[in-house]
């Protein structure tokens, strides 16, 4: 085909796809609603609350943060096919007094396009890399719960678990890395820290890291929580006998990780009530109290994956932990391992 006919066919790609973007609806969905009769109601704001998708974990923070708010809320499921621009202009004809944006492109569009309208955000990770703590009229909790909390529940399970192998991209997650090495060798853990630049480059750097190590942590950095880069991590461990550990999303252990300690999403929601209150109120608020890590945690175990490398979870952790995979125990809910 001649070079002409080529570009010829390329401009008119860009072209559909550019039209396909500019004539998808905004929004997939937008429900307004009102606290309930005989609550207390304060009709002199209005919340808009923004999903980045339809993902269920957001509709888990919000079931608890309706319930807890005493304005008028309008949530709004973004359009994936939308351009932010369009969004935006969407988003301006609600009037918001302030945003609860769930997800990163939730967050960035709020950021981008109403920089005098305050927002809480919640479910994004990296928030620094992104700049969102930066104004005064920003609030939000974090995807990094403390770390010493987080390896207490994964000892339960495993009591002799001391090396820690963690890979992290220092442009999302450099200094929390640093600061959890320092926070978890007050709590017998040695952090093991390895820097990769996306999620191709695991497998290299696991195979010249020459330390032992009881498990590979996985944290809330979006390098090291693709699919892939996990699909990678277990094959790796599986060779070696290891075992991962994740700080992220329960949906890691129900895949093959030994344990999760999740985000506790209904909690995440109180959070949030409480940092749009304190917003609403133009109450002063330190850079410390206005970005919270998540309070309380989930944790799950996997059976079947301390199974496989001989390990033996002792019987009086089971009533800590919330859910356990692959076992029938009394009184504990048992499932067996899905994909996420």
């Amino acid at each position: 085909m001649k070079p002409v006919a080529l570009r010829h066919r390329w401009i008119i790609l860009v072209a559909t796809v550019a039209l396909v973007v500019a004539c998808a609806p905004a929004f997939k969905n937008v429900e307004n609603v009102t606290p309930p009769p005989g609550a207390s109601v304060d009709l002199s704001k209005r919340v808009v609350v923004l999903k980045s998708s339809d993902n269920p974990i957001f509709d888990a923070v919000v079931e608890t943060y309706l319930g807890q708010i005493e304005h008028p809320v309008t949530i709004v499921t973004m359009n994936d096919e939308a351009s932010d621009r369009a969004i935006a202009a969407k988003l301006e004809e609600h009037e918001p007094d302030l945003f609860l944006a769930l997800g990163t492109r939730a967050a960035l569009v709020v950021r981008d396009h109403f920089r005098q309208v305050p927002m809480v955000f919640a479910m994004v990770p990296a928030w620094k890399a992104h700049r969102l703590g930066e104004r005064a009229q920003v609030a939000g909790i974090t995807m990094e719960s403390l770390a010493s909390f987080d390896f207490m529940q994964f000892k339960l399970a495993v009591p002799d678990l001391r090396r820690v192998l963690v890979f992290y991209n220092p442009s999302f997650s450099g200094p929390f890395v640093k600061s959890t090495r320092q926070e978890v060798a007050g709590h017998g853990i040695e952090l093991s820290t390895v820097p990769v630049a996306g999620a191709t480059d695991i497998e290299r750097a696991y195979r010249e890291y020459k330390g032992d190590f009881d498990a590979v942590w996985l944290h809330s950095d979006p390098t090291v929580i693709q699919s892939r880069a996990f699909a990678t991590l277990k094959r790796l461990v599986d060779e070696d006998g290891k075992v991962i550990i994740s700080s992220v999303s329960d949906k890691f252990a129900h895949s093959g990780a030994l344990a999760s300690v999740s985000l506790d999403f209904p909690g995440l929601g109180s959070q949030a009530a409480v940092l749009t209150q304190r917003l609403l109120s133009d109450e002063p608020m330190p850079t410390q109290e206005r970005i919270q890590p998540p309070i309380g945690g989930f944790l799950t175990v996997n059976m079947e994956a301390a199974k496989r490398v001989g390990l033996t979870v002792p019987r009086d952790a089971f009533p800590y932990i919330n859910r356990i995979i692959g076992e029938d125990t009394p009184g504990k809910a048992s499932e067996k391992a899905v994909e996420p």
